[in-house]
């Protein structure tokens, strides 16, 4: 990206062009969801 498209553009960055993976995020959430849900314990979620 040009100096010029820099200047041009309001909102800063993509997710992408910051280096952020959405799918990989995903992923990994769906990986952890057995181990988060093993944690759970009554009186715990509000």
């Amino acid at each position: 990206m040009s100096k010029g498209d820099k200047a041009k553009r309001k909102n800063g960055l993509t997710y992408a062009e910051a280096g952020v993976d959405i799918d990989a995020g995903n992923l990994m959430v769906e990986k952890i969801k057995p181990l988060v849900r093993a944690t759970r314990r009554p009186g715990a979620d509000g």
